[in-house]
């Protein structure tokens, strides 16, 4: 059984190799073991190569630019040594909730959400890595950057594979709501519904953890681009390989929060949709007068909705909407105020 059934094979093997999933389609010992130890390689190359360039980092005489790329280095190497230990505890979580996911037989042809976001994102992240040829840089520091960015965008990508299948899960829902003719029908539907509610809180509980270091590390990433450019224009050195290089991390660092965001936004509107259809079949009884004990128990089925919501929060941190943009947004202008005076 595909776990991930709308997902190209050469990405399902993209992600185990990187060790974002550790689970095979089978149960046997040997896939098991197998799915936890072949992403190591590269993960112990990573933390060799990390440990052995790490001096020549700091190839650059200059302080401020020093102290960025001290931050900067750590940022990677804690992501990847935190990333890979969550990938391991949430493994088995994750496989248990998509087979249940996949059990839930509520798929009619509905479409998932645009992929023009995650092809905006992979060719973003493509302009970040092509230009490391161009720079000169030591192949330690070239590997150690592109891989943390690697698992970075693929995290992202198995994340939103995972609620494509839940956001298809909705749709086919409302989808079908409008076209059922008994009460009964309507009253499995929306057990369907409260079941698929806490499977999608259950599957965010899971990735909550590694949400909140992803968030963390997107915030400090997108810091230590605003120093860096800032560091340029105070030394005066604004070279067009510099902007470009600043601009395309920027944009990437944008598309990526846009992305994140849609996803989980676009879930929360056709869940809440829903309590629309049941709304309106109740009003289509109570306008021709047939008020009897199936309607009755339409209301008690409508607020039995209103009470079931999507939590589409960070263990309580944030919630993750459109307004957290603006939190971020107001927290990015305020370290730039104190890096400019930081600098000047």
């Amino acid at each position: 059984m595909n776990l991930l059934p709308n997902t190209p094979l050469l990405l399902q093997h993209i992600y185990k190799l990187l060790g974002i999933t550790q689970f095979f389609s089978n149960d046997s010992i040997y896939s098991k073991i197998f799915g936890r130890l072949l992403c190591l390689p590269l993960y112990v190359y990573y933390f060799y190569t990390h440990v052995t360039f790490s001096i020549s980092f700091y190839h650059s005489n200059l302080v401020i630019i020093l102290i960025g790329r001290f931050i900067q280095n750590m940022i990677n190497f804690t992501y990847i040594l935190i990333s890979l230990v969550f990938f391991y505890k949430r493994s088995d979580k994750i496989r248990s909730s998509l087979i249940t996911l996949h059990k839930l037989n509520l798929d009619k042809n509905t479409n998932s959400w645009n992929k023009w976001m995650r092809v905006i994102l992979v060719l973003l992240f493509a302009s970040n890595i092509l230009q490391f040829p161009f720079f000169g840089e030591s192949f330690g520091y070239a590997f150690c950057s592109c891989y943390t960015g690697t698992v970075f965008l693929f995290e992202t990508l198995f994340l939103d594979d995972i609620f494509s299948l839940v956001l298809i899960k909705f749709k086919s829902i409302n989808q079908q709501i409008p076209s059922l003719q008994h009460i009964d029908e309507l009253d499995n539907i929306t057990h369907h519904y409260c079941l698929l509610v806490d499977l999608t809180n259950e599957i965010i509980n899971h990735f909550a953890m590694n949400l909140l270091l992803t968030f963390l590390f997107w915030f400090g990433y997108f810091v230590v681009t605003i120093y860096f450019a800032l560091c340029f224009v105070t030394l005066k050195v604004v070279w067009w390989r510099s902007f470009f290089s600043v601009s395309a991390f920027i944009l990437y660092e944008t598309q990526w929060l846009f992305m994140v965001i849609n996803s989980f936004s676009q879930i929360q509107i056709e869940a809440e949709k829903i309590g629309s259809h049941v709304h309106e079949i109740w009003n289509q009884f109570t306008t021709k007068g047939k008020i009897d004990r199936r309607i009755r128990h339409l209301e008690l089925l409508s607020i039995r909705l209103f009470y079931i919501k999507v939590e589409l929060t960070v263990n309580g941190f944030f919630n993750l909407d459109w307004a957290f943009c603006h939190l971020i947004i107001a927290a990015l202008a305020t370290y730039s105020v104190i890096l400019i005076q930081f600098l000047m």
